[in-house]
């Protein structure tokens, strides 16, 4: 059996790749949200719910299985 690895941003989170995808969609969201209001915000935040939803529902799940 592999071990895992607990060092590092690894030690913090188990999928750093994932956590900066969600930065970067709630990243853009705020943008939108200071430069042109709420209106336009709506589909950046609807896509930082959505990433956030695929990668708890599915690919993490998916990952941890193997």
């Amino acid at each position: 059996m592999r071990k895992v690895c607990r060092r590092g941003l690894w030690g913090v989170v188990r999928h750093p790749n994932y956590l900066g995808e969600q930065l970067f969609w709630l990243s853009l969201s705020l943008f939108a949200l200071s430069a042109h209001g709420a209106q336009a915000a709506l589909p950046a935040l609807l896509g930082f719910i959505g990433i956030v939803g695929i990668f708890v529902g599915f690919s993490i799940p998916q990952l941890e299985a193997r």
